[in-house]
């Protein structure tokens, strides 16, 4: 509307050989147009227009700006204390000038979808009027420009929180001289396209060239400043740790990984800054979701895959990767994926500061932590950046058919879909039932996303031939039996009981089964593969375990000599099973996991001279004696415990 009332007066401004009345005319109508025109502009520096987009957890809230034809995205936090909240897909104008004028627009735009094309316009007619057409349904509904002043109705800006206030009316009003030229090498374009608690990020040029050659060129780099603080106690921290992140950041070597093309982070220094290659608009994933509404399978792979080489390279430079959100990793040219903004990147065994400080260090992002440190006064831990990826993978899945955005864990336990096992095991708020390591992560998910099948026991085969189970049989693939009998068979260990979340879990080893229950499931199996498969002998168990060296005295673990919960789950160290596979240290040679501790195993043998049934292994509430291969135990058939489970064999 803009451009159509400045071509009206250029256009009128060309006509010639009129009379003095006609130029009157036309003056007068210029006249009343550059009025309109520069009320227009006043308008646009004093007022914005605002979409709730949706509300998030602990008061979160994700708001559209509007003050031209793209829309803005940003992240703000509601205020202590606030009884009313704004409406969801509500939309606002709100006075940049006084923080208590708001026209709140709902009911008239009540639930519309907000799109990048909404503008807001003017129409003279019987006075001032706001038009606010592309909202309404049949026809155009008309405002009066006092009520923006007048409305009793309208809601106080306090509903924002000052921080997120501040960020707002950053985002909207545009820089000044000093402003562009505040990064040294740098000219920056416009206000800063991302804000967060310690950091703004602007688009710039660099100044290697005249300032005539640099104007109309798009930005080149995104340069990331560090906000100054009144707390100079927390300014200090805040330096500190921006400082600290661009040193974690360079030590990184992957080919995804977005680099730092220049910095200057000394704590001491007039302005903090590090600048990384722009990629483009609408490159980040986060974008591209909101653009697309589904990501393809074969993306979504991709990233989990790069994610977990990205986490793997942090590993190896003693750091962990506490939050991984769609809008750092960027879609570049040819497809290519890079991972930037490492905010949450921190050394591993290092404690986090207090909960206070963490908001403000981590951009934002603390809502993302695993459970366990969303406090802080924590040491990092591995599985922390295993929560991360399940968070990233939950993201990436939004707005499939089955989005796991809504549904409980307990659902994703047993619900058999393998990216729900995935997904679980990443997410799951206690961290000993999570991944322990990056690759123990990698293998379940190429195992069970990238090559989907029918749950069946992964097996190896030992030199003497025999085809045993790498795994003590897991929940996933008894509940796969328990569904496909249905009638009077036996659920694994706590399925349909909330209390008993300690030994839910796909990829846990079943629990709580007979050596009948063991034995029918062998059957099923049998029949289901036209393969036969059984229960191990006690020779057959320490064959898979120790070779053919099985009982030596050299050798009395399944690992070797020596004991630490490095190799095994005993002890109670871990306070229930956990996920197969998490020892890699305790692995024996002939590929087997779990040999030694987690579940005690059936075993088809006798103990000599009684009807009692053989156990093996020991589990993760045995002492390190029961780990031991010479180590037996006698049971009862109908024996069933929280503790007990199996491994099989294939013929």
């Amino acid at each position: 509307m803009l451009c159509d009332i400045i071509d009206a007066i250029f256009q009128s401004s060309r006509l010639g050989d009129l009379s003095e009345a006609e130029m009157k005319a036309i003056q007068k109508t210029q006249c009343e147009k550059l009025d309109t025109l520069y009320q227009m502009f006043q308008f646009l520096s004093d007022y914005a227009l605002i979409g709730i987009d949706e509300y998030g957890d602990q008061g979160a809230a994700v708001i559209r700006i509007f003050r031209g034809i793209q829309p803005q995205t940003l992240e703000v936090t509601l205020a202590d204390g606030t009884e009313q909240r704004p409406y969801e897909a509500g939309l606002y104008l709100l006075s940049l000038k006084d923080r208590e004028q708001v026209l709140p627009l709902w009911p008239l735009c009540c639930r519309r979808p907000v799109t990048p094309n909404t503008l807001l316009g003017w129409r003279k007619r019987e006075g001032e009027h706001l038009i606010y057409a592309p909202f309404i349904e049949g026809g155009t509904v008309k405002v009066s420009w006092e009520e923006i002043v007048r409305i009793p109705e309208a809601q106080s800006l306090a509903l924002l929180s000052d921080e997120s206030w501040r960020m707002l009316v950053k985002r909207l009003v545009p820089l000044d001289k000093r402003e562009k030229d505040l990064v040294p090498g740098y000219e920056l374009h416009g206000g800063p396209f991302y804000i967060g608690a310690v950091t703004d990020i602007y688009l710039a040029v660099a100044q290697t060239e005249s300032r005539a050659s640099q104007e109309g060129r798009s930005p080149d780099y995104a340069v990331h400043i560090l906000r100054d603080l009144d707390d100079e106690i927390l300014n200090e921290h805040i330096r500190r740790r921006f400082a600290e992140l661009a040193e974690n950041w360079l030590k990184l070597s992957h080919e995804c990984i977005l680099p730092i093309r220049t910095r200057n982070c000394a704590p001491q220094c007039e302005q903090p800054y590090l600048a990384v290659e722009y990629l483009g608009a609408h490159t980040s994933l986060q974008q591209i979701q909101q653009d697309r509404g589904v990501l393809p399978h074969k993306l979504i792979v991709e990233v989990m895959q790069r994610a977990a080489e990205v986490c793997r390279e942090a590993h190896r430079n003693q750091l962990c990767i506490l939050s991984l959100p769609l809008r750092h990793i960027l879609l570049g040219r040819d497809d290519t994926l890079f991972f930037t903004g490492f905010d949450t990147l921190w050394r591993e065994d290092t404690p986090l500061p207090a909960h206070d400080l963490l908001c403000q260090l981590c951009n934002n992002d603390r809502g993302q932590f695993a459970p366990e440190l969303q406090n802080g006064e924590v040491a990092v831990e591995i599985p922390a950046d295993i929560y991360a990826l399940g968070i990233l993978l939950r993201q990436l899945l939004a707005g499939q058919s089955k989005s796991p955005l809504h549904r409980s864990l307990h659902d994703l336990a047993w619900s058999g879909d393998p990216w729900d096992g995935i997904l679980f095991h990443c997410l799951v708020h206690d961290p000993n039932m999570r991944f322990r390591s990056i690759d123990h992560f990698d293998e379940f998910f190429t195992q069970n996303c990238l090559q989907p099948h029918d749950p069946i026991p992964e097996t190896v085969v030992l030199d003497n031939g025999l085809c045993i189970s790498k795994y003590p049989v897991m929940n996933r693939e008894y509940h796969f039996f328990c569904q496909q009998e249905k009638a009077g068979r036996c659920m694994p260990f706590g399925a349909h009981h909330k209390e008993q979340e300690r030994f839910h879990g796909p990829f846990l080893p079943v629990v709580g089964v007979s050596l009948v229950d063991a034995s029918d499931y062998c059957a099923w199996l049998s029949q289901k593969t036209g393969r036969r498969w059984r229960l191990p002998s006690e020779r057959e168990w320490l064959t898979a375990a120790g070779g053919n060296n099985a009982i030596s005295l050299e050798e009395r673990y399944p690992w070797g000599s020596g004991t630490g919960q490095q190799y095994a789950n005993y002890d109670y160290y871990y306070s229930g099973p956990t996920v197969v596979g998490s020892f890699s240290a305790g692995r024996v040679p002939a590929g087997c996991c779990d040999m030694g501790g987690n579940v005690w195993e059936w075993c088809i043998d006798r103990l000599p001279d009684t009807p009692r049934r053989m156990l093996k292994g020991g589990s993760y509430r045995s002492v390190a004696a029961d780990l031991q291969l010479a180590a037996r135990r006698g049971v009862v058939v109908a024996y069933r415990a929280n503790d007990t489970g199996f491994r099989v064999v294939c013929e």
